[in-house]
């Protein structure tokens, strides 16, 4: 049995969302066809935290209408007014690209400033050819092409990111490249914070995933 529903959007238009405890705030996202209920689970999963909080939203019938609020206003504290976007995580090394990954030019390098702002975003071209010694010289070129345009830009700090094909086998780079690459940037004092492959179902990123030790205790 439904219960009253709470009142939402006259709180928020009288008192401003700053003031309104959390539940009305709640309420006010999931909308007038939200129950006390409702409302009330969707509180007492966020107030979980971290992935146990997203998997208690997840299964609540309105959770990944809160996710995704959660997620913009997140997203709203990393874009300020002025200056550039902040990166903490894979997902925003994806919001920086803003769908610039293509077939032309699968592989782009994030360059992050001390602040963790992206600074500079390039294109550069795949890492592969025939023979395993062409493909080291393509390796050593990309790694330098990389480490140049991060250090002209004043950074030491990257991420790369590369678009995945459906049914193609020749990835930009491969975890084993990345590893190279970051072994090469190490030696003059750069961080290869991670490499985010995105397709048309997502994102994975090599640090979620484990295949990669963290570097950077800010980018998560």
């Amino acid at each position: 049995m439904r219960r009253r529903r709470p009142r939402t959007i006259v709180d928020v238009r009288l008192f401003g969302a700053r003031v309104l405890p959390t539940h009305r705030l709640v309420a006010g996202v999931l909308g007038a066809a939200a129950t006390v209920d409702d409302v009330n689970d969707a509180v007492a999963a966020l107030a979980l935290g971290g992935p146990a909080r997203d998997a208690a939203l997840l299964r609540h019938r309105s959770g990944p209408r809160l996710l995704a609020a959660l997620e913009l206003g997140r997203r709203a504290s990393l874009w300020p007014s002025r200056g550039a976007a902040r990166v903490d995580g894979p997902a925003d090394v994806v919001a920086a690209l803003a769908g610039r990954l293509c077939s032309t030019a699968p592989l782009w390098v994030v360059v992050l400033d001390a602040r963790a702002r992206v600074a500079r975003v390039v294109a550069h071209d795949r890492c592969s050819s025939s023979s395993s010694s062409s493909v080291d010289a393509a390796l050593r070129s990309l790694a330098a092409s990389i480490l140049q345009d991060t250090l002209a830009a004043g950074c030491r700090r990257f991420c790369v990111a590369s678009a995945a094909v459906a049914g193609d086998d020749d990835v930009a780079i491969s975890v084993d490249d990345f590893v190279a690459i970051r072994a090469a940037a190490a030696m003059v004092g750069v961080n290869a914070i991670d490499h985010v492959v995105v397709g048309d179902n997502g994102w994975s990123s090599l640090l979620r995933q484990g295949a990669i030790d963290a570097t950077d205790a800010r980018y998560r």
